[in-house]
This record gives C-alpha cells, sequence and structure tokens, in this order.
C-alpha cells in the first residue's frame, strides 16, 4: 500500500516537472521569436534607404570626431541594434523612437521625399554636425508630429526655415537649429507660438533680421536655455524673459541692434550663463546683479557699468569678461574698486577689455587673484616678465 502512495506521487512529481520545463521552453521560444521580430520591416527598409541616399564619405565635420554610425546598418540585421537606433522598449510595439547620428560624416542633399520622414513615431532626431549640401530643411519634417528633440547644429542646410510646418511639432522640448550656412527665419514668434513645453531653444547664427525677439517667449514658463548669438536681431528685448523660473542660459551676444537694459534680478534666479555682449543694452547695472548667485559664466557689455562691487557676491562665477566700458580710470582704479575680484575664487578666465588697465594698475590685481588659478587672462597691457606666468 505504501509503495503505491510512492509511485503515485512520484508520478504525479514527474508530470509537474513536464508541464513546468514545456511551459519554460514554450516562453523561452516565445522570447526569442520576439526578440528576433523587435525591428519593424518598413522602418528597417526605411532606415536602408536612408543610409543609401548619402555619399559615402571621409571628410567628416571639422573638430567632430567622426563616428560613422551608419557602418553597422546591415541588410540583415535587427534595426533596433543599429548604432544611433533607439527603438521603444516600454512596450511591445518597438518602434524606432529615436535617431542619433551626430558627426556620422553624412554628405548629400535631403528633400521631404526621403525614406527618414515616414518614420512617424521618432521622438528624438539628431542630424548635427552633418553635411546636407546647402539643401533646404525639407518641410516634411512637420510629418514628425511626435517629436521633442530635433538638433540639426552645423548641417549646412540654408535656405528659409519651414516654420509652419515646425510649429506644428507641439510636442517639441529641444529644438537646436544653429547654423553658419545662412539659414533664416521669418517669424520667431510664428514658429515658437504652439511650443508650449519647449525647454532649450538654440538658433545661434541665425538671420532673424526680420523676427525681432517676441513677447511670446515669456510665456515659455519651462524654458531653461535660450541661444540667440548673433542672429542680427533689433528691436527691444522683453525684459520679461530674465524673469522666466527656469531659465538657466541666456545668450544675445553679438547683436548690435538690439537695445535693451537689465531688470532688477530677483534671488533665487536659476541663470548660470548671461551672455550680452556685442549689443546695444543700455544703463547702470544693477546692484541686484548680485543675485545671480548661481551664474558661472558673464559676458557683459554696457555704456554705463556702474558700481561693480556686487559683482563679488557671484562667487561661482568661472568666466567673466566686460568689455568696452571704459570704467576705470586713473581716478577711479584702485585697492578697493577692484577689491571684489578676490572673492571670485572660482575664476579660471577673466578678461576686462578697453577698461584702461595697464601695467601701472597690475599690482592692485596681483593681490586680489591668484594668477595659478586664472588660465586665460585678457585686456592687460603687462610685461613680458608676467608673461611667462600668465597666459593671455
Amino acid at each position: 500500500m505504501e509503495s503505491s502512495i510512492i509511485s503515485i506521487i512520484f508520478h504525479l512529481y514527474i508530470q509537474v516537472v513536464l508541464v513546468v520545463l514545456v511551459s519554460s521552453s514554450s516562453f523561452h521560444y516565445s522570447s526569442l521569436e520576439k526578440t528576433r521580430r523587435r525591428c519593424h520591416d518598413e522602418e528597417k527598409a526605411a532606415l536602408l534607404q536612408f543610409k543609401h541616399s548619402f555619399a559615402s564619405t571621409n571628410q567628416c565635420h571639422i573638430g567632430v570626431h567622426p563616428k560613422p554610425k551608419l557602418e553597422s546598418w546591415k541588410e540583415g540585421g535587427d534595426c533596433c541594434s543599429w548604432e544611433g537606433v533607439e527603438c521603444d522598449e516600454q512596450t511591445d510595439h518597438y518602434h524606432v523612437v529615436g535617431l542619433d547620428l551626430s558627426g556620422s560624416c553624412l554628405y548629400g542633399s535631403i528633400n521631404s521625399s526621403n525614406a527618414l520622414f515616414t518614420l512617424t513615431h521618432l521622438q528624438r532626431l539628431d542630424l548635427s554636425y552633418n553635411d546636407f549640401n546647402y539643401s533646404h530643411i525639407p518641410s516634411a519634417v512637420g510629418n514628425l508630429s511626435r517629436l521633442t528633440h530635433l538638433n540639426l547644429t552645423e548641417t549646412n542646410f540654408s535656405g528659409q526655415i519651414p516654420q509652419q510646418h515646425l510649429s506644428n511639432i507641439t510636442t517639441m522640448v529641444s529644438l537646436d537649429l544653429s547654423s553658419y550656412s545662412g539659414l533664416e527665419l521669418h517669424s520667431l514668434k510664428g514658429l515658437v507660438q504652439h511650443m508650449t513645453n519647449l525647454k532649450h531653444l538654440h538658433l545661434s547664427y541665425i538671420n532673424l533680421s526680420s523676427s525681432g525677439v517676441p513677447h511670446l517667449l515669456s510665456n515659455l514658463s519651462s524654458l531653461e536655455s535660450l541661444d540667440l548669438y548673433d542672429c542680427e536681431l533689433n528691436g527691444e528685448f522683453p525684459m520679461a524673459i530674465f524673469d522666466l523660473p527656469k531659465l538657466k542660459m541666456l545668450m544675445l551676444a553679438g547683436n548690435a541692434n538690439l537695445r535693451g537694459y537689465l531688470p532688477n534680478f530677483r534671488s533665487g534666479s536659476p541663470l548660470q550663463t548671461l551672455s550680452f555682449f556685442g549689443t546695444s543694452f543700455e544703463g547702470v547695472l544693477p546692484p541686484s546683479i548680485g543675485n545671480l548667485t548661481s551664474l558661472k559664466e558673464l559676458d557683459m557689455d554696457i555704456s554705463n557699468t556702474g558700481d561693480l562691487m556686487s559683482l563679488g557676491n557671484l562667487t561661482r562665477l568661472v568666466s567673466l569678461s566686460i568689455w568696452g566700458a571704459n570704467h576705470f580710470t586713473p581716478d577711479t582704479l584702485n585697492t578697493s574698486s577692484l577689491s571684489w575680484i578676490g572673492k571670485l575664487t572660482k575664476l579660471t578666465d577673466l578678461s576686462l577689455q578697453g577698461l584702461g588697465l595697464t601695467e601701472i594698475y597690475w599690482n592692485v590685481l596681483i593681490f586680489r587673484i591668484t594668477v595659478s588659478r586664472v588660465k586665460f587672462l585678457r585686456g592687460f597691457l603687462i610685461s613680458v616678465k608676467i608673461l611667462k606666468w600668465v597666459s593671455i
């Protein structure tokens, strides 16, 4: 009787083990099948068409380490494993949601019929530091309605930016179109008016002479960085932009016809970079600039500088440039007027251009800053002896 019970238990155990093994094998097989089929055939075909639409070249963007990522894109491979390709692994759909082809040595023109613009699940697209041979930014970029990040920095696009099509991408969080190649934008307001979630807007070197800076930008409460360097801007800069609650970087330098003045800065501002040299900003430097305690870089050009003592509160400054203000004279240049420099213990780049500083006044600074700490020191007429231990 006892042996019969043991036999029954043994057979039940064997059956349970077999069920577990079969289930495990089935799950493993299912997982393998799922992995093999991650890449959608139509998206893989589109990526390969995109690859073949460009000439193979060893001439990559100057100053950028070449990363010819498309070499890993093969007919028989899984496109989700290709270099620079990101697929959505949070769901079972595995659509291509990201392309990072920065510095991939791409060369050739691109238009709206390119297969790239059929990848409508794309959320992140980085084509920076490639050469699109002065073609226009295709209007079909508007087909990519899920985009949150678009980077076309230094891509050699030219002509008018298709603002009407780009502005329809309401999901945009980061937009970088910075370029030396002659891009123009008719209306900055028209470009960003529907991009209410924008955090980063970088348009340096783009011709915005017919646009100006719209007050609309001051409504972008999520904006963290705004780069409008050398954009041929004119008109009045909206002061309310300075008060954006999350703004960390504001680059306005190089816009000679851009007028404005500095506001009274609030305490707790997150600004880390502020640059407005080469503009037509006027007025006295407000003492409240000392409230910008997060500031790391300050480039300023202002006709009536005012008292610089409050700059001593900016103890996180790494780079300081004051351009062409002619603030100091033999009567005002003394130990007291420069004492604030000694408080900037993290300073590595100091430029005081056009302030009338000569070798006579060097001793005033020598006791205020640790010269070995400052890597770049510009704007001083100093002796060869000093040049041996200061990089100018």
